[in-house]
């Protein structure tokens, strides 16, 4: 069975490649580019058979944080998002997968969110911290 997984990164070209290694892994991967677009992904009753969030911290405000300025133009707007995914969905994991180096980050997030840099983790890489975060056991070739 293939664990189902929401992408929320607005970087839709090099997310491809991350994108493929996951569905090669044995993840089924949906991507949304904004906060509306995932909020509404995620309050739709047939998507309650989420796997996993990865979300990316830099996102456009959309309309739900157009006005906030807490996203400070973009730059923060995936922790309010993570707040409100949240709300809506308290236990499915979230793994954030982000280019901001903005350390204050780590301050608000819980600490106990996986945090990645994109430079960092390759997307075959990223397919192995997913296994991990969800408990999958791997094959003895250390792939699914």
């Amino acid at each position: 069975m293939k664990r189902k997984v929401l992408l929320i990164d607005d970087d839709t070209l090099s997310m491809q490649y991350y994108v493929k290694a996951l569905n090669e892994k044995g993840f089924e991967v949906s991507q949304v580019g904004n906060p509306d677009d995932a909020i509404e992904y995620l309050t739709d009753r047939s998507n309650l058979s989420l796997d996993l969030i990865i979300l990316d911290i830099m996102l456009p405000t959309g309309k739900r944080y157009h006005k906030n300025p807490d996203s400070m133009n973009g730059l923060l707007t995936g922790e309010l998002l993570f707040e409100d995914i949240r709300k809506i969905c308290r236990d499915i994991p979230v793994v954030i997968l982000t280019n901001s180096r903005n350390l204050d980050i780590f301050s608000v997030l819980p600490k106990e969110i996986p945090f990645y840099n994109k430079t960092e983790v390759a997307p075959f890489e990223l397919a192995r911290v997913l296994r991990k975060v969800l408990g999958m056991e791997e094959n003895a070739r250390g792939d699914h």
